[in-house]
This record gives structure tokens, C-alpha cells and sequence, in this order.
């Protein structure tokens, strides 16, 4: 399920998250700019997408610290 509770578990990580998705990337991705933009701490956490050319189906939640 794509809300903020992911953007939260990102910062109490050492470095991110990494999600798997089998939806369209893209699409999740929009999704999560959307979740971004409600709560100025979640501007610390950039969405990263093709990370890992291996797993095209994860998108990446890195803190900017």
C-alpha cells in the first residue's frame, strides 16, 4: 500500500527504503511525489527509480542528509 507510512520507515532508516512493486514504476512513482509533497520532512527523501538495472520493478526512497 503506497502512503506515508513508507516515507517514515525511509527516515528511520540508516539510508532508505527499497520498495518492490509490480505495478507500472512509473505510475508508483507519481503516486509517491504525490504522498512527498504533503509533509515538508518528506523533502529529506529522494524517489529513485532504475537504481538497480537488475530489478527494474523497485524504486529506491534514499535520505538526503
Amino acid at each position: 500500500m503506497l502512503d506515508a507510512n513508507l516515507f517514515y520507515a525511509a527516515l528511520n532508516e540508516d539510508i532508505g527504503l527499497v520498495i518492490e512493486t509490480p505495478d507500472d514504476v512509473e505510475k508508483v512513482r507519481q503516486k509517491l511525489y504525490a504522498i512527498r509533497r504533503e509533509l515538508p520532512e518528506f523533502s529529506k527523501i529522494s524517489i529513485v527509480v532504475g537504481g538497480d538495472p537488475e530489478n527494474p520493478q523497485q524504486l529506491w526512497l534514499i535520505k538526503n542528509e
